[in-house]
């Protein structure tokens, strides 16, 4: 229960964070439609180009959290980030069947290849988030079988108190034949004279 509390915890505090990011960055910026997009103005596009810089910034701080932190589960899905991509391929495949209509084309090569960028940068972000999935998934599954490299301390701890209590175990045995072998003892002193 603490460990699903915590977890909603950080979801909300990385939310919280895009959240702030995507303020910093204007209210005016929202990801379009393939109608809006096929329409949009170079800075339109360029609004949008920073709203994905944004969510990816976000997406990378989530899996750097993750990264190596085996008690993490993602906010994001694989097929959330998908169609993310899917989204940034639709924009490239319009900025080029827009190219002859456009008259700035420096603008529209920066345009283009920050598209570009962020389909790579996102494809990424999928390759990470697969990795961070499977080695989970290989966490759980090995502790499903008692088999839990997650803590050596405890298992070398375990193994001390196991050896300690057979140890212990001997002892009582081998002094338990010992106070058999008193009663059978003739030539031992009294109890009261070794006082």
């Amino acid at each position: 229960m603490i460990f699903k509390k915590f977890i909603m915890r950080m979801k909300y505090k990385i939310l919280f964070l895009i959240s702030c990011i995507l303020l910093s960055t204007g209210l005016q910026a929202v990801i379009l439609n393939k109608e809006e997009a096929g329409k949009a103005d170079l800075t339109m596009l360029e609004d949008e180009i920073e709203l994905f810089k944004s969510i990816g910034m976000g997406i990378t701080l989530s899996i750097a959290h993750c990264e190596g932190n085996d008690s993490c589960a993602l906010p994001m899905e694989e097929r959330e980030v998908q169609q993310l991509i899917k989204t940034l391929e639709d924009r490239i495949d319009s900025l080029a069947a827009r190219q002859s209509e456009i008259d700035d084309i420096i603008g529209f090569n920066k345009v283009l290849s920050a598209y570009i960028s962020l389909r790579d940068s996102y494809s990424s972000y999928v390759e990470k988030i697969q990795i961070i999935v499977i080695q989970n998934k290989e966490r759980i599954d090995s502790s499903q079988y008692g088999d839990d490299p997650d803590f050596p301390v405890e298992a070398a701890i375990n193994e001390e108190l196991l050896n300690y209590l057979n140890e212990l175990s001997l002892f009582e045995d081998d002094e338990l034949l010992d106070d058999e072998d008193l009663d059978d003892a003739e030539n031992l002193p009294p109890p009261e004279e070794v006082n």
